[in-house]
C-alpha cells in the first residue's frame, strides 16, 4: 500500500505546473514535443513501478530469511523449550532430556539408576570367614550420557560405581571378598545405528547391557552391585506389521564382565578368576505378539543360543570351580509362551542344551539336560487385592545338570537368593495386596519351597561340589515385601525374609539355624 501511495504522489508531482516548467526549460524550442516525451517517460516509469509492486506483493507470501530487527532477549523460562523430563531408564529407557534452545544441546540426554540399600542377616552360616550376623550398606550408581550424532546415529557412554560399607554380604560380592568394596568403571560404550541402509534393522555396536524375554537367560540383575556387560554387536528388526521382533547378536564375554547371578552359587558358565576367561555367545531370538487387544494379549518367543569358550578359560567345568577343564561348547534352544485373558494370565518356558562341557561331549541333543518354568495368576478387580499367583521351576542336576547362562535370578526363588535355575525344584505361591486404595503401594507376600533335583552334584546351582546322598531339600522361605511408589521415577522397598533350612542345606553348611534377612532400599531412575 505504501508503494501505491508513492506512485500516486509521483503522478501528482509530475502534473504540477512547476514540474512542467522545469522540463520545458530543457527544450524551449518545441514545448508540445517536450510535453509528449514527458508523458511517454512518465508512462514508462509507471509501468516499471507497477511491475516492481507486483514482485514485492509476491515476495510477501515467502518467509523472510532474516528478521528485520533483533528479537528482544527472552527470560530463562522462555528460553527452555520444555521442562526437564524424568522417566524410567532402559532396556525400555526414555532418559531425562535437557532440551535447551541453544544449538546442539537438544542432542544430549542423560539417564541413570541409583540404588541405596541397607541389609541385615542373622544366623547366616554360608561360607568360612563370614559372620553369623551381618549388617552392611550397599550403593550402586549408573550414569549414562547419550549424544545424537545424526537422525539415525546415537552414541552412549555409561559410568558405573559400586560401594559397600560394613560387613560385606554375599548378596553384594561372592564370599571371601573384603568388607569394603569400591569400584568406579566405564561399564558401557556403544553406538546405535537405526534403519541401516533402509533395511529396517537397528544395530547396537560396542560394550552393552543385553536382556531377553523374562531374563532367565540374559539379564541385568540390578539387585547386585555388579553389572552384566558384553562386547559385541546386536541387531533388532520389527516385522509382520509390528507383530514380529527379531534379535540377533554376536557377543564376547571376558573376565569380570558380569556378576554372579546368585549370591552363593554361580552359573557354570560364569567365569571365575583362575586365568584368562573368554567366551563367544551367538544369539537368535524371535518374539511374536500374536494377540493384542482389550483384555487379551499373547506373546510367543523362540530362540537358539550358541556358547563357545576358550579351551584355556577358567569356567566352572572341571572338578571344582576355576579348574581348567577343556572347551565348553553348548547349543541352547527353547521357547516361551505368555498369555492373558482378564483376569487370568499364565507364562511358561522350556529350554535345553547339548554339546561339550569341559571337553566332554553329550550327544542327546538336550533331551537329558533341560529346564522349565511355569506361572499362573489371577488379578481380580478388588480394592485391596491386586493379584494371586502360583509357580513351579525345574532344572535337571547331577550328571545331567542343566547349565544356566546369565540370568536375572533375584526374586525368582525368593528374596534371599538361596538358589538359581539349576539342579532345582521350586514351588511358589504368593499374593500382591493394595493396602492403600489411593496410592501405588503394594504389599507382597510369598512362600517358597526349594529342593535339589538330584541329591548328588551339590547344593542348588553349584553342580560340581560334592552333595550328600539322600539329602535333597534346600529349605522353605517366607518373604514379605512392601513397595512404595514415591514419585514417577523413584521407589522405596522394605523387605523381610525368613528361611527354614532343609537337610541339603544343613548337610552342606553344617547349620540347622533358621536365617533372618531384612533390607530397606531406595531406587531412582532418571
Amino acid at each position: 500500500m505504501r508503494i501505491l501511495v508513492g506512485v500516486v504522489f509521483l503522478l501528482g508531482v509530475g502534473s504540477t505546473p512547476g514540474f512542467a516548467q522545469e522540463n520545458q526549460g530543457e527544450n524551449p524550442v518545441d514545448g508540445s514535443a517536450s510535453k509528449d516525451q514527458l508523458i511517454l517517460d512518465l508512462q514508462k516509469k509507471i509501468n516499471e513501478l507497477s511491475d516492481r509492486v507486483q514482485e514485492l506483493e509476491e515476495q510477501e507470501d515467502e518467509p523472510a530469511l532474516l528478521p528485520l530487527s533483533p528479537a528482544p532477549a527472552a527470560g530463562l523460562e522462555e528460553r527452555i523449550d520444555e521442562t526437564i523430563r524424568m522417566s524410567p531408564a532402559e532396556p525400555v529407557r526414555e532418559p531425562m532430556r535437557l532440551n535447551f534452545s541453544s544449538p546442539g544441546l537438544d542432542r544430549v540426554s542423560f539417564s541413570g539408576f541409583l540404588r541405596l540399600r541397607g541389609q541385615y542377616w542373622d544366623r547366616l552360616h554360608s561360607a568360612p570367614g563370614l559372620k553369623d550376623s551381618i549388617l552392611s550398606f550397599d550403593q550402586r550408581l549408573d550414569l549414562g550420557i547419550s549424544l545424537r550424532v545424526t537422525e539415525k546415529t546415537e552414541v552412549y557412554f555409561e559410568l558405573h560405581d559400586q560401594r559397600v560399607w560394613g560387613n560385606d554380604t554375599p548378596l553384594s560380592t561372592p564370599p571371601g571378598v573384603i568388607a569394603e568394596e569400591k569400584n568406579l568403571e566405564v561399564s558401557a560404550v556403544y553406538a546405535d545405528f537405526s534403519d541401516v541402509y533402509g533395511s529396517g534393522f537397528n544395530f547396537r555396536v560396542g560394550r552393552q547391557k543385553f536382556e531377553l524375554g523374562n531374563e532367565r537367560h540374559f539379564g541385568e540383575d540390578e539387585w547386585l552391585n555388579g553389572t552384566t556387560r558384553f562386547d559385541g554387536i546386536v541387531g533388532r528388526k520389527t516385522m509382520m506389521d509390528g507383530a514380529g521382533h527379531l534379535t540377533v547378536a554376536a557377543l564376547r564375554l571376558a573376565d569380570g564382565d558380569q556378576a554372579l547371578p546368585a549370591p552363593f552359587f554361580g552359573s557354570e558358565i560364569s567365569p571365575v578368576g583362575a586365568g584368562p576367561t573368554t567366551a563367544d555367545v551367538y544369539v537368535g531370538y524371535f518374539t511374536w505378539d500374536y494377540m493384542e487387544g482389550e483384555g487379551s494379549n499373547g506373546t510367543a518367543d523362540f530362540y537358539v543360543f550358541f556358547v563357545d569358550s576358550d579351551p584355556l578359560s577358567g569356567f566352572r567345568t572341571g572338578a571344582a570351580p576355576g579348574v581348567f577343564g577343556g572347551q565348553t561348547s553348548l547349543v541352547y534352544y527353547g521357547a516361551r509362551w505368555e498369555h492373558s485373558i482378564d483376569p487370568i494370565w499364565w507364562e511358561g518356558e522350556f529350554t535345553t542344551h547339548f554339546g561339550k562341557v569341559g571337553g566332554v561331549r553329550g550327544d542327546d541333543y538336550g533331551f537329558d539336560n533341560y529346564a522349565y518354568a511355569a506361572r499362573v495368576g489371577f488379578d481380580p478387580d478388588l480394592d485391596f487385592l491386586a493379584g494371586i499367583y502360583a509357580g513351579y521351576d525345574y532344572a535337571t542336576g547331577g550328571g545331567n545338570a542343566y547349565i544356566p547362562l546369565f540370568p536375572t535370578d533375584h526374586g525368582w526363588f525368593g528374596i534371599m537368593d538361596f538358589a538359581t535355575w539349576a539342579n532345582i525344584e521350586h514351588f511358589v505361591v504368593g499374593a500382591d495386596l493394595d493396602i492403600l486404595a489411593d496410592a501405588e503401594d503394594t504389599l507382597s507376600v510369598s512362600y517358597h519351597w526349594l529342593s535339589q533335583q538330584a541329591d548328588t552334584g551339590g547344593f542348588a546351582g553349584n553342580h560340581q561340589a560334592g552333595g550328600v546322598a539322600g539329602q535333597k531339600e534346600i529349605g522353605q522361605e517366607l518373604d514379605l515385601t512392601y513397595t512404595a511408589q514415591c514419585t514417577d521415577n523413584s521407589t522405596a522397598q522394605l523387605g523381610l525374609g525368613y528361611f527354614l533350612p532343609g537337610d541339603a542345606y544343613t548337610g552342606t553348611f553344617g547349620s540347622s539355624n533358621n536365617v533372618l534377612f531384612g533390607f530397606f532400599q531406595y531406587m531412582m531412575r532418571f
